[in-house]
């Protein structure tokens, strides 16, 4: 993948698995400098409404995540609370925290908890947004605990505590 062009190209394949493998490889190894971006965007935001699980999560994780561009911000919380798959979902709360990285905003961490008390979603997206509480707000990351938590004992090691520390500070 060496051009832009070459790579629109390759995004016009309709291989589900080659789409997924060139859009991974286009957040996580290909540098490109912000044209480049502002050009491949246009290309990868129609899989945002693919009828693939895979190919939404993974263009929703490119734009939102890796090149973490803020005007996904708003798209990212639209498909969390519009998708039904749990993987693109947890990527959309995954993008949108992200994109509110450190910044400790209230409201957004007021969110997050209230989904990690939801009892009727499911354990993956209760525990993505459990571990986005602490992307978004100014804890330092040697100061996480632990979210690689047992889905039968959610309840039971979340730190609610900490998360009512964290909701304490925002208030300041």
């Amino acid at each position: 993948m060496n051009s832009i062009k070459d790579i629109i190209e390759l995004l016009n394949t309709n291989n589900k698995i080659k789409l997924f493998d060139i859009l991974s490889n286009l957040g996580k190894r290909i540098e490109l400098n912000n044209t480049e971006k502002s050009i491949l965007k246009k290309e990868i935001e129609k899989f945002l409404n693919s009828e693939s699980e895979i190919l939404r999560e993974v263009s929703l994780r490119v734009l939102g995540f890796y090149w973490a561009l803020p005007e996904y911000k708003d798209i990212a919380i639209k498909i969390f609370n519009k998708d039904s798959d749990d993987d693109v979902r947890a990527t959309a709360l995954m993008s949108w925290s992200n994109l509110q990285r450190n910044t400790n905003n209230l409201s957004s961490i007021s969110f997050l908890k209230k989904l990690v008390e939801d009892k009727s979603l499911s354990p993956f997206i209760r525990l993505e947004a459990y571990s986005n509480i602490f992307v978004i707000s100014n804890l330092h990351p040697s100061s996480w605990p632990k979210t690689n938590i047992d889905f039968k004992h959610i309840d039971e090691e979340i730190d609610w505590k900490l998360i009512d520390e964290i909701l304490k500070e925002a208030e300041k």
